[in-house]
């Protein structure tokens, strides 16, 4: 009875331990595959409680270049604002069209590198008041197409316990063929129209009252290349619909024009006849 006792308390002690490691292991950097992208669950879902995508908090994500080219190193910056909460962390994964692994994290900084589901992750190395990290990211050694970044950032209120923390999660497309392709997911969606096209001398951009400011507006050609740089002023973007003229010296052919706003990006493809 005496050896099964001791047996038992060892068990339980050494129980605690691994709990306790599993914990701290939290803090110190995130578990695998928790980034919301396909077959992932978020923190939100499992060591923190809270609802996802509900705080104050904005994140960013910066791409040097904002574009790939294959085997090119690429740095990377991610960042989180939350006032309300005092501790942070993130976690970033690349995948192709196929949801698997694309190119190869590179540890920077107060980060980590860990795998799972076959997929790479590079996350915050000992949670703290750290609210930006920095690193490099190697490109696949092909061009696989347009690949996806899904990053989920915590903030947390540091109270020791599970509950009161923010969650947030992005995704991010970057494109090979074109440095203006780098755009928020939910860009796509917004209702923002440009007519006619395809574009003979001018074009008009319309979008609803809703719409964020637009901050800028570039032509670019399918290379890249900066073709037209349009005035933009407040007072225009405050009405509903803006009409901006092409440069006469513009050739004819297919051309990406990219409109930045506060909050976002949209792209979309023009001919000029």
């Amino acid at each position: 009875m005496k050896f099964s006792f001791y047996v038992s308390i060892l068990i339980v002690f050494v129980s605690c331990i691994c709990l306790m490691q599993f914990a701290e292991s939290s803090s110190l950097s995130a578990p695998p595959a928790r980034t919301g992208a396909p077959g992932e669950f978020t923190c939100a879902n499992t060591c923190h409680t809270g609802n996802l995508n509900t705080g104050p908090g904005i994140i960013n994500f910066s791409l040097e270049g904002k574009m790939y080219r294959a085997d090119s190193v690429i740095t990377i910056s991610v960042e989180i604002n939350d006032s309300t909460k005092s501790r942070f962390g993130f976690q970033l994964t690349a995948l192709d069209g196929n949801d698997n692994k694309a190119g190869e994290f590179t540890i920077g900084p107060k980060t980590s590198i860990s795998t799972g589901l076959g997929r790479e992750y590079i996350s915050h190395q000992n949670a703290n008041g750290t609210k930006s990290w920095q690193f490099n990211w190697t490109a696949p050694n092909t061009n696989v197409g347009a690949l996806t970044f899904y990053l989920a950032m915590n903030a947390a209120n540091n109270n020791g316990t599970t509950s009161g923390d923010n969650i947030y999660t992005k995704e991010f497309i970057i494109d090979p063929t074109s440095p203006v392709s780098l755009k928020e997911f939910y860009s796509e969606k917004m209702e923002i129209d440009i007519f006619p096209n395809p574009v003979q001398s001018f074009f008009s951009v319309s979008f609803p009252n809703h719409a964020p400011s637009i901050t800028s507006i570039q032509l670019f050609d399918l290379n890249g290349k900066l073709a037209q740089q349009f005035e933009v002023n407040q007072q225009s973007t405050n009405n509903k619909t803006t009409e901006y003229n092409l440069d006469e010296k513009i050739s004819s052919g297919l051309f990406i024009l990219k409109l930045e706003m506060i909050n976002g990006i949209f792209v979309k493809k023009i001919l000029i006849i």
